[in-house]
């Protein structure tokens, strides 16, 4: 049914209300349902019986024409629902409880589609009063605007999310191995991948080092990797051109190996939360599974915010849910802030990131970076053009073990990190104070090889 640009479903919406009602309950356990909100429901009666159905459900008490008109009653909505009568007919508007589902995803994309109009309005009555000094923000302001009203659908976009019983989740279907390999991502960086399973996916990750250290070379190197095995990939930058960052996967692999493949650059030096969405929602059609963010420093907030420490919450908040409802592994980027009270050769505290409490609160995998031969005072203002070595350490990993003190070598002519040589990694973890040497023999000749 139609009004003007109102666009809804009467019958879609009174089923749902009726298998509850046959069901004698709301069945939360699936997704699509238990996902509802109040406004998703068009008829004002529909609503005013959705929420008598929740107040009644979270008492205990079974869903049926009776305990609705008393609840009714005494929210003295009665006649706004419909009356008694229309709470006894709507049991007929479901064929069968196990539509219930489909009856509401219909629900959500109608809301979804009411509320993009809504928006749509908004926006084109405030671009009647652009103004050169306004235009910026209307812009920012519009893109935040559309990805809000798409709300309605990107909640539970995925059909395992939700309330699971054990019996389903537990079930001779469900293969638990094949899901928890989905959920990481390969670094190609074989310790991490080892030990720590990789980029999780669904979450932020962060990559933090000192300016010049190599944060954008080791992102690349991944990025690369993960797009050599066959995994569609974004490298989003804020600063560096596309032609740039080209030049330098160039430089690592070679056109030939990533002409063909399934990946993209995005290029944008005003990037917000919501224009990354806004980019990555058709390419996640696409299958992309992993994201990096480079020069997160840039990153603008899609509010307007009281300081920098407020919009950095702001923007690590957005980037989470952007993790969350596209499915990927989000890696970003971050600087960390100088300081005298540690030395090069050491690792890096995880409260050094620019923004710490902000960042590592919402980051779920937090890889420091470190070069000591490029950071020594000795090496200042002159440019390392030798192959030396760079140490890592995973400081926090909320999905499984961290990792301290592994080691790859840098290759200045290639703009790319390397597995060292076991002789490589062992003096090189002599000289970052590692006290167990490492033994082990390196078997592979390229990155995310094991050693």
């Amino acid at each position: 049914m139609t009004n003007g640009h109102t666009v809804y479903d009467e019958r879609a919406e009174a089923a749902i209300l009726g298998g509850c009602i046959l069901e004698r309950r709301v069945p939360l356990e699936i997704p699509a349902v238990g996902e509802l909100r109040r406004d998703d429901f068009y008829l004002e009666k529909h609503r005013a019986i959705w929420e008598a159905m929740i107040y009644v459900s979270a008492k205990g008490q079974p869903i049926d024409p009776v305990t609705l008109r008393q609840c009714l009653r005494q929210m003295d909505r009665t006649k706004q629902a419909g009356g008694s009568a229309y709470l006894v007919g709507l049991a007929t508007e479901c064929p069968a409880g196990v539509e219930i589902g489909r009856y509401a995803g219909i629900v959500r994309r109608y809301a979804a589609a009411r509320l993009l109009v809504d928006v749509a309005r908004g926006i084109a009555a405030k671009g009647e009063k652009l103004t050169v000094d306004t235009v910026d923000d209307f812009l920012d302001r519009a893109g935040a605007d559309i990805i809000e009203a798409q709300e309605p659908l990107r909640r539970s976009t995925a059909t395992t999310r939700g309330l699971w019983d054990f019996g389903r989740l537990f079930g001779p279907d469900q293969s638990h191995e094949e899901q928890s390999a989905s959920e990481f991502i390969p670094t190609g960086i074989y310790e991490i991948d080892r030990d720590c399973g990789g980029w999780p996916v669904g979450v932020m990750s962060i990559i933090g080092a000192l300016p010049s250290v190599g944060k954008t070379a080791l992102a690349l190197s991944c990025f690369a990797h993960a797009v050599e095995q066959g995994i569609p990939a974004v490298f989003a930058s804020c600063e560096d051109k596309a032609a740039k960052l080209a030049h330098r996967l160039v430089k690592r692999s070679g056109a030939h190996t990533l002409r063909d493949r399934k990946a993209w650059i995005l290029d944008l030096p005003r990037l917000t939360p919501s224009r990354l969405r806004i980019h990555l929602a058709p390419l996640a059609r696409e299958g992309v599974r992993l994201v990096f963010v480079d020069h997160a420093q840039r990153l603008r907030p899609d509010r307007n915010c009281n300081g920098r420490t407020e919009e950095v919450e702001s923007i690590s908040n957005d980037l989470c849910a952007v993790a969350a409802d596209l499915n990927v592994a989000l890696v970003v980027l971050s600087q960390l802030t100088r300081s005298k009270d540690w030395s090069p050769l050491k690792t890096p505290p995880i409260g050094s990131l620019k923004w710490a409490k902000a960042l590592t609160e919402d980051a779920r995998f937090v890889l420091m970076l470190g070069r000591a031969e490029h950071q020594l005072q000795s090496n200042a203002g002159r440019r390392v053009d030798y192959r030396h070595p760079a140490w890592f350490d995973v400081a926090k990993n909320s999905e499984g073990p961290t990792l301290i003190r592994g080691v790859l070598m840098y290759e200045p002519k290639t703009f790319s990190f390397v597995p060292p040589t076991s002789a490589e990694r062992a003096q090189a973890l002599a000289a970052y104070g590692q006290s167990e040497p490492w033994t082990g023999v390196r078997r592979g000749g390229t990155f995310g090889d094991p050693f």
